[in-house]
């Protein structure tokens, strides 16, 4: 499959996992990311890297860095702040928790921009869009998010979408050993079909708004695999990892029509 991705630059390469919590975002990430590195490749995961932390660690990393982002890019964040609000969070912890979370990630991505090598976000821009829709009373304006994520990345973005039936996910959550986070824990509670139709919605219309700015400006690739069964999470790594290696010019892709 060829890239046609705008100015992109095979020294610094942004990936970053997108789907409802137990579709594989995490396990698959890190497989691509191992995969890599077998093959040479300078892999970075700084989202990965936060599961292993103890809570306090957790806490304490994520407020240092935001204290950082404000620093370093204040109208980023006071701009990130002003997308939330409209979007009346069902309570001052959500808001609080969204804020925190939305922050966070933009001071990761912001700090691997000028880093070569292929950064690997489990947790990216788009999924923390997601998180905040999901608490929401109102959804967030396209266009209000598309210029958020054009001040946050400041290279070309690879998105992988990973979706998988909600009877899997169920039982993928139930499996977790562990810690759960807040989105997590409310989405396990009430996760029915309707429930899921909803959160695929939300979904859906965060690729709509990918899939525009790929459109516009070429800046955006989107890439949506299916992740049911065992078989499909080993199939997708090797997909993902071989696309990859083939945007590093390691490699050319063989089989592109497993691909969208």
């Amino acid at each position: 499959m060829e890239s046609y991705l705008k100015n992109f630059e095979n020294d610094n390469i942004m990936v970053e996992f997108l789907g409802v919590p137990g579709t594989g975002k995490t396990t698959i990430s890190h497989m691509v990311s191992k995969s890599l590195s077998k093959n040479g490749v300078h892999v970075h995961e700084p989202t990965y890297a936060m599961n292993s932390m103890g809570k306090t660690r957790r806490q304490y990393t994520k407020i240092l860095s935001i204290i950082k982002v404000f620093l370093i890019a204040p109208r980023t964040c006071i701009y990130a702040i002003k997308l939330i609000i409209p979007s009346q969070q069902k309570s001052l912890k959500d808001f609080i928790k969204t804020v925190i979370n939305l922050l966070f990630i933009i001071f990761i991505i912001k700090s691997c921009s000028n880093k070569k090598g292929v950064h690997i976000l489990d947790q990216g821009f788009f999924q923390a869009i997601w998180s905040i829709e999901y608490s929401a009373n109102h959804h967030i304006e396209g266009i209000k998010i598309n210029k958020l994520r054009k001040m946050v990345y400041s290279k070309p973005l690879l998105v992988i979408d990973i979706h998988a039936v909600h009877t899997e996910v169920l039982q993928r959550l139930n499996l977790r050993e562990t810690n759960y986070s807040r989105v997590e824990k409310e989405f396990l509670n009430s996760l029915t079909e309707q429930h899921i139709q909803l959160s695929y919605e939300i979904i859906n219309r965060l690729k709509d708004e990918i899939q525009e700015g790929w459109n516009k400006e070429k800046d955006l690739e989107l890439i949506s695999l299916n992740n049911d069964t065992e078989e499909l999470l080993y199939a997708n790594t090797d997909i993902i990892t071989e696309y990859i290696l083939s945007l590093l010019n390691k490699s050319t892709l063989s089989n592109t029509n497993k691909i969208h």
